[in-house]
């Protein structure tokens, strides 16, 4: 960023039609960066919600939600120049990604040791649950409807789970030869699951067997891989 630090985490804003962006370090900073602005002198919004750096950035609404490795999770107000809305109390782990799910009622972070930790939206200063499942860190979220995630994880696994109550891992996407997964998206229309890992690869996974494992899941009884 403009002050030398490594960008760590990126998101952009698509409420304000995809000019602006959210931009993570390697110093627990969040900013704001504006493309309409190409020249204007003016420094970048920021916030400083972490003391280390900042691991992922989701966007929901005009909240941006971010994780660090300091173990906490913090909302901010992107209509009021990143005012902190709160931020937890530090995870005895690093979160390393954050996605929203249940209509926005629930937010889902991944962990360095594998469980998913869920907080209820608006109750910022400790977790809700925790969700057993993944036997190594959980380095990227994707939503793929209010029930189901795509998780990436450091065995190199691109799982599909069904999420709360408990976690019920429905089945392997696809995998990196055992290369931590550090990235999830979708393309343009859907149809297909990228996935960026350590082997400097970008795998390019077919969505309907997605589609099919949440349906199939959502037929199937409820595992119970909540954590009390």
């Amino acid at each position: 960023d403009g002050d030398g630090e490594a960008v760590t985490a990126l998101r952009p804003l698509n409420a304000r039609g995809g000019a602006c962006l959210a931009v993570g370090d390697d110093d627990g900073r969040v900013r704001l960066w504006d493309a309409r602005l190409r020249g204007d002198r003016r420094p970048p919004v920021e916030s400083q919600p972490h003391e280390d750096y900042v691991s992922d950035i989701a966007v929901e609404g005009t909240t941006l939600l971010t994780t660090g490795a300091d173990g906490r999770l913090a909302a901010l107000d992107a209509r009021s120049n990143l005012k902190p809305l709160g931020v937890s109390e530090p995870q005895d782990d690093e979160l390393l990604a954050v996605a929203v799910l249940k209509g926005g009622r629930k937010v889902i972070c991944g962990t360095a040791t594998g469980p998913l930790v869920v907080y209820n939206w608006g109750r910022w200063g400790d977790s809700k649950d925790r969700l057993l499942g993944h036997p190594e860190s959980v380095d990227a979220l994707l939503r793929f409807d209010d029930d189901t995630l795509v998780t990436g994880s450091s065995d190199g696994r691109v799982r599909v789970c069904r999420v709360m109550p408990g976690l019920d891992v429905l089945g392997v996407l696809g995998e990196h030869d055992g290369f931590p997964v550090e990235a999830l998206a979708f393309n343009a229309d859907r149809s297909s699951v990228l996935s960026l890992s350590h082997d400097s690869v970008v795998r390019v996974f077919d969505a309907s067997g997605l589609e099919e494992m949440a349906a199939a899941g959502g037929d199937s009884g409820d595992s119970d891989g909540s954590e009390g």
